[in-house]
């Protein structure tokens, strides 16, 4: 119950949130056992596919997934940057949150 955050490896992810990990299913059954509102950060060198087709019903879902250029963001935040709300889920270039030093708000849980 004390664990708020896990960073998770994957070979890719879609737009929903969704990845594919290295075939061993090791994070997706941790990840069931985490609270409810543990944040999802999956990393990753390259940016989405459109859709993983192959999605299983044990497989969890990502709030987040870093890549070298952009943060991908798949739950109830926004983001303000230069005073523009923009709609999740969203896509930020990284390069833009350090340099408006952008605040973040939280519309809703965690799903």
């Amino acid at each position: 119950n004390q664990i708020e955050v896990v960073f998770v490896p994957l070979l890719c992810f879609d737009k929903s949130g969704h990845r594919v990990g290295y075939g061993g299913g090791y994070y997706d059954r941790f990840l069931k056992k985490c609270p409810k509102n543990t944040v999802k950060i999956g990393l990753s060198f390259f940016d989405p596919i459109q859709k993983i087709s192959d999605i299983n019903i044990t497989d969890v879902r990502m709030n987040f997934c870093l890549t070298p250029k952009k943060i991908y963001e798949f739950w109830g935040y926004i983001f303000l940057l230069n005073n523009n709300i923009i709609p999740t889920p969203v896509e930020i270039e990284v390069s833009a949150i350090l340099k408006t030093g952008s605040k973040k708000v939280k519309l809703s849980p965690p799903r």
